[in-house]
């Protein structure tokens, strides 16, 4: 069993709204897989090689969430919002890094012998960031540290051994005017992500442009960046080999309300395609399930019913 994370920042399902901007952008393989627009009408479902839940990501917090808790709870399985007592935006506090140091999901995956990889490349500039009170990297970074891995470079984008955050590469012509880096389609950067599963056993990849189109209410970069990410999803699930699972999960909701610049309260996609999905215990009811949820897919498969969750099957 391996499996390839995706994690999508500030990618919640909201009600099927006027301002909800996937009523209007056409996302052929999600809406296929789905069974219809990407929106809170699509119903959980467990199916024994796919599977989708609504997660909760206010983790019954007071406020709006936030992407320091919302990530650090995603590898720990910890409600870290309940322990700082608030939501905790940006990159995470002393506190939130003990917890991601204290295990996550990679350090557990090594301890069971299985070779975990983060796939995004990154620039020279990060590595030259001042460090300030909270570091300067994501919850994603810092529970990779936590597990000693080494972080992929431009030389690892270069020779297709890393994918970078946008897929496609093109954020480094606009911003960065890295012209000698070959700009690459979704179903390449799919291929180039697919390639690292014959070394490792867990391979994460970080998507945040969708977080960046909601804080900017940007509807026109959202159609953009979520047409090429329905792109890559499709390439992964047709070229994938048949032991792979694709787990997609965000920390909070955000672009799916362009109505307003803030996250929202609307809970996340946990969708699960592939091998895995019959490996699931139990629905997938919020963030801190997320972690247990991926470690039970590399156990022994069972013939154990879902716990509080009836499965399509089984209602129809």
């Amino acid at each position: 069993m391996k499996v390839i994370f995706l994690f999508v920042d500030g990618l919640g399902v909201g009600p099927a709204a006027e301002e909800n901007p996937f009523t209007s952008i056409r996302l052929p393989f999600i809406e296929e897989r789905l069974g219809g627009r990407f929106n809170q009408e699509i119903p959980p479902f467990h199916r024994q090689d796919e599977a989708f839940f609504l997660a909760d990501a206010r983790l019954g917090v007071e406020g709006l969430p936030q992407s320091a808790t919302g990530q650090t709870t995603i590898f720990t399985g910890q409600n870290a919002a309940a322990c700082m007592g608030r939501h905790v935006s940006g990159f995470p506090l002393a506190r939130l890094r003990r917890l991601l140091e204290e295990g996550n999901l990679y350090t557990w995956l090594q301890e069971q012998g299985k070779r975990c990889t983060f796939a995004n490349a990154f620039t020279p500039a990060f590595f030259q960031l001042r460090t300030t009170r909270r570091g300067w990297v994501s919850c994603s970074t810092r529970a990779a540290w936590a597990a000693g891995l080494p972080l992929r470079t431009m030389t690892d984008l270069m020779a297709n051994r890393a994918v970078f955050h946008d897929l496609t590469r093109f954020w480094l012509h606009q911003r960065l005017a890295e012209t000698e880096v070959p700009i690459i389609t979704p179903r390449e950067a799919a291929q180039h992500l697919l390639a690292l599963v014959e070394s490792y056993d867990f391979v994460f990849h970080e998507f945040f442009l969708t977080d960046v189109a909601g804080h900017g209410r940007d509807a026109d970069m959202l159609s953009f960046v979520m047409r090429q990410y329905d792109q890559f999803l499709q390439a992964l699930d047709e070229e994938r080999p048949k032991d792979v699972t694709l787990f997609l999960t965000s920390d909070h909701g955000n672009c799916e309300d362009m109505s307003v610049k803030t996250h929202t309260l609307n809970p996340v996609p946990a969708w699960i395609i592939g091998p895995g999905a019959a490996r699931l215990r139990h629905a997938i009811r919020d963030l801190t399930d997320i972690a247990p949820s991926v470690l039970a897919m590399y156990k022994e498969q069972s013939d154990q019913a879902l716990t509080g969750f009836q499965t399509e099957e089984a209602s129809g």
